[in-house]
């Protein structure tokens, strides 16, 4: 407990409290020798909230595009986007995309604005199959 104290800089008093409080809510779990442990529950947690943080990032876009066309297991793995940046740069976004689909060993699906070249669409993502 005073390490945790110590660490986030609390009394231990207020550690235990916290600690307390997460315990309850199945974030962490207190182990035989008094050490705490994140929970498999909060692992699951913590994935899933990487997608709570794109998209508020980029609220705007999303206010504006309908995203629920694209397959559900690419809209669900959103939050794996948390780290990129948008960029406004057509042609370098393009160049890069299309790098990146010449280089998949099965497809590829995006979003985009207007109409994607056909060379550059992966056949899954038009409704047609390979």
């Amino acid at each position: 407990m005073q390490e945790i104290a110590r660490r986030l800089d609390v009394t231990a008093t207020e550690a235990f409290r916290q600690l307390q409080r997460l315990s309850t809510a199945s974030l962490v779990q207190k182990q035989p020798d008094g050490s705490f442990t994140i929970s498999e529950y909060d692992k699951l947690a913590m994935q899933l909230t990487s997608s709570l943080e794109f998209i508020p990032k980029y609220k705007d876009y999303f206010s504006t595009h309908d995203i629920m066309r694209l397959p559900t297991s690419f809209i669900s793995r959103l939050g794996e986007l948390s780290q990129a940046n948008l960029s406004t740069d057509t042609v370098a976004t393009l160049n890069k995309v299309q790098q990146a689909l010449v280089d998949a060993e099965t497809f590829g699906c995006g979003i985009a604005e207007g109409t994607i070249p056909e060379l550059m669409a992966p056949k899954t993502c038009l409704g047609r199959s390979t």
